[in-house]
């Protein structure tokens, strides 16, 4: 069997996983919104910048633990995106919940000036990875919102 393949034989991905990028006011979340019953974490409390009528259920999470609270024990079944607006506001949730963890200076995970060590980076990008499979172990099309500049 040669491992050059026709169109019919591919194997296409059936989950789509887009990062949308850009300037404020371009309509980013509009457009995340606008895909297939889509649940917005709205880590970044914009929601109030979206047109009404392309508002869809939300979730305003204060730490990277409501996040996964959600995902882990909430009924999604309804849901087949997840919208993830800002990924640099997640990020954020995700180095809180690294530093204010009892373990975080036993591991080196932060440095003297409480900012995250390369090791807390590394840790940092491991829960990125696994909730990026979280997401998709649950079969959900997953779009992140990442704006150029931040206030």
């Amino acid at each position: 069997m040669g491992l050059i393949k026709s169109v019919a034989e591919l194997d296409f991905p059936t989950k789509i996983k887009i990062l949308i990028y850009g300037e404020p006011g371009l309509g980013k979340t509009s457009a995340a919104l606008s895909m297939p019953s889509p649940l917005l974490f709205d880590c970044d409390e914009g929601i109030h910048r979206v047109n009404a009528s392309f508002i869809k259920a939300t979730v305003q999470p204060k730490t990277y633990q409501e996040i996964l609270n959600v995902l882990d024990n909430e009924d999604l079944s309804s849901f087949r995106t997840i919208v993830i607006d800002g990924a640099k506001k997640l990020l954020d949730l995700m180095e809180m919940d690294i530093v204010s963890s009892p373990r975080a200076k036993v591991d080196k995970l932060v440095q003297g000036n409480g900012t995250l060590s390369l090791r807390g980076f590394g840790e940092r990008l491991r829960m990125f990875e696994a909730l990026n499979k979280k997401i998709a172990y649950q079969n959900k099309h997953v779009v992140y919102v990442a704006h150029q500049t931040t206030t």
